[in-house]
């Protein structure tokens, strides 16, 4: 049953290589047609090349939607990449991760980091701390042992208690 997700695949890709040809190969065209129409060239009548010119326009506009899908799929699953192997990391030291570290070991980009941590936090997934030389780090409650759970107490984040006014 490997056959469906590998043809999913190469259909992507065909789709994908496809739709950039026929934006070249049509574009290609119209610039033709208009190059015919301002030497005065015309081989078929002046109606026809419009409306081909339209035609071959709205194709581009299809084909141009399917590259931006497929651009924009292929983004998000490497988004989902990057947030499973930060997971998988976090899983395996069961401690606090910083972004250059996590960088580092899952070999990618500090930027990539960055914005897969800040995607994480704000998801709830990890919480932010800041360690003792001011580098930001990540906790993950869930991937900790129990004696390193996080709570209020230890939290760097100190909450001001309003105390009631003596008179």
């Amino acid at each position: 049953m490997k056959s469906g997700p590998q043809f999913s695949t190469l259909f992507q890709k065909f789709s994908f290589g496809f739709s950039l040809f026929m934006i070249i190969f049509c574009g290609g065209l119209i610039v033709t047609y208009i190059a015919e129409l301002l030497v005065h060239e015309n081989k078929h009548p002046v109606s026809s090349q419009v409306g081909l010119m339209f035609f071959l326009a709205g194709l581009i506009v299809v084909c141009l939607r399917i590259v931006r899908i497929h651009l924009s799929d292929s983004k998000a699953v490497r988004e989902l990449k990057e947030e499973q192997s930060i997971l998988n990391r976090a899983r395996q030291r069961k401690r606090p991760l910083t972004i250059t570290e996590t960088a580092l070991d899952c070999q990618m980009r500090i930027s990539d980091t960055k914005k897969a941590f800040e995607r994480l936090s704000l998801t709830g997934v990890c919480q932010i701390d800041v360690t003792e030389e001011g580098e930001l780090c990540y906790i993950f409650p869930s991937f900790e042992s129990d004696s390193r759970k996080i709570t209020l107490d230890e939290s760097p984040i100190s909450i001001k208690k309003e105390q009631p006014e003596l008179s």
